[in-house]
């Protein structure tokens, strides 16, 4: 099984949904992002749980076996100024004018639009 396939399906579906192809690469990455995690903080992450639709839980064990568990998610608006920290644009959609002032903030993004 792959390290996407252990993903729950939830939020995968609710991931790329939510930010389209932003979110098929925060999927893609999380592998190396667990690996990172791994070596910096001495754990062993293990499966995911399942049927979370929002972030990426799973548990883990440090070097003395003790457990723990880590979480990863994304900050709603996260890299727009307009958007950071409010629900405000939680499924809507900004303006042409708000989209392009996003798109500046995120250049890595622009080529996706």
């Amino acid at each position: 099984m792959s390290f996407r396939d252990s993903i729950p399906k939830e939020l995968v579906t609710h991931t790329i949904a939510m930010c389209g192809a932003v979110g098929e690469r925060w999927l893609d990455s999380l592998p190396s992002l667990v690996r990172e995690l791994e070596e910096r903080w001495s754990i062993n992450v293990g499966k995911p749980f399942p049927a979370i639709e929002f972030n990426y839980v799973a548990g883990a064990v440090d070097k003395n076996d003790k457990p723990v568990v880590i979480l990863m998610k994304s900050s709603m608006g996260f890299g727009v100024d307009y958007m950071m920290g409010t629900h405000k644009w939680h499924g809507a959609a900004p303006n042409d004018e708000q989209l392009e002032m996003a798109l500046l903030q995120l250049p890595a993004t622009f080529g996706d639009y």
